[in-house]
């Protein structure tokens, strides 16, 4: 076997019926054949090389546990979104996630051509208050009831807001009557 290419480019490794390149522009690879009484057969390829696409994500976030984030990517022509622990969470260049642990995505875009690049986002997640409720549970028609909160980070127990069954404000701080 005779390999050939046009234009000229150093071929890596080459194994009888199989070699290796990397072309930087449009090559025409020619294989030829002689056999023993002289015939000889041709073959050619055309390869094209494409560019690998910039896959750029979304930038690293901190959030509260539960709390909906929109990731995004850019840069190719479809997307994949996995865990790092391989658990696919999504296509596309947008998806929304609510992760409850700490957790790192990874995103493969693919061009038009079949070329692939990855970039990963990190969404950190803070543990949230740990809040309990104590008081009074049963009221004798129209008495009074006290409830108190506790767990609250110290300095934020006059940002706790208590809201009534429809969602109306019926007090603040850490404690109601």
């Amino acid at each position: 076997l005779e390999w050939s290419s046009s234009p000229p480019v150093w071929f890596q490794e080459v194994r009888g019926d199989t070699f290796a390149s990397q072309p930087v522009e449009k090559t025409t690879y020619e294989v030829r054949l002689i056999n023993s009484i002289g015939c000889v057969a041709v073959s050619n390829i055309t390869v094209i090389p494409r560019n690998i696409p910039v896959v750029l994500a979304s930038n690293d976030t901190v959030v509260c546990a539960r709390v909906a984030v929109p990731l995004s990517a850019r840069g190719a022509t479809t997307y994949e979104w996995v865990t790092s622990g391989g658990v696919q969470v999504g296509t596309g260049p947008m998806i929304v996630v609510s992760p409850t642990t700490t957790t790192t995505y990874i995103v493969t875009g693919t061009s038009q051509y079949g070329c692939v690049d990855t970039d990963t986002v990190q969404v950190s997640v803070l543990p949230g208050p740990a809040l309990q409720i104590s008081g009074d549970t049963v009221s004798c028609n129209g008495s009074p009831v006290t409830l108190n909160c506790t767990g609250a980070p110290a300095g934020t127990e006059q940002s706790i807001t208590w809201l009534d069954d429809s969602g109306n404000t019926v007090g603040t701080g850490p404690t109601i009557t």
